[in-house]
């Protein structure tokens, strides 16, 4: 997208269970001279975004950068944020695995993209949306982009 080929600091993550992989994405040409940053799990419900320094196997079995050597990250250098989802609809809602992270993170964006990477059979419906649920700018699943708001 043109956001991706703009970002110069990029929120990606490393997949788990099922999740779609960004590996290829790290890989593209457009992906030269960005700054990668990932999520690491604070408190229950909390993240930050760190430049890994090294990593380790975190919450969940999720690898995560090790925070004592590893560069915090303001969320507001942060110019795309590109977010897994369990499902996702037409209207750009997301559905993560319960747990918030990245409701209560996203919050601190205003202008930085959100965007969510997923599935073909991981559409659905509606996804129901509570008051602190963030809308994704847009949905990709491989090769295709499904919304864009």
């Amino acid at each position: 997208s043109e956001a991706f080929r703009r970002a110069e600091t990029v929120l990606i993550y490393d997949h788990v269970r099922g999740e779609l992989s960004l590996d290829g994405l790290l890989r593209h040409p457009a992906a030269a001279g960005k700054r990668f940053l990932y999520p690491l799990c604070t408190a229950k419900g909390e993240m930050i975004a760190m430049l890994p320094g090294a990593w380790h196997s975190g919450a969940y079995g999720i690898r995560e950068p090790v925070r004592e050597e590893s560069e915090e990250v303001d969320p507001a250098e942060i110019d795309l944020v590109i977010c897994p989802c369990a499902s996702f609809d037409a209207a750009g809602a997301r559905m993560g695995m319960g747990g918030g992270y990245y409701d209560r993170f996203l919050k601190h964006f205003h202008r930085a993209k959100k965007y969510a990477v997923a599935y073909d059979f991981q559409i659905v419906k509606k996804v129901p949306m509570a008051s602190f649920d963030m809308q994704m700018d847009a949905v990709f699943t491989v090769g295709t982009e499904f919304v864009r708001r």
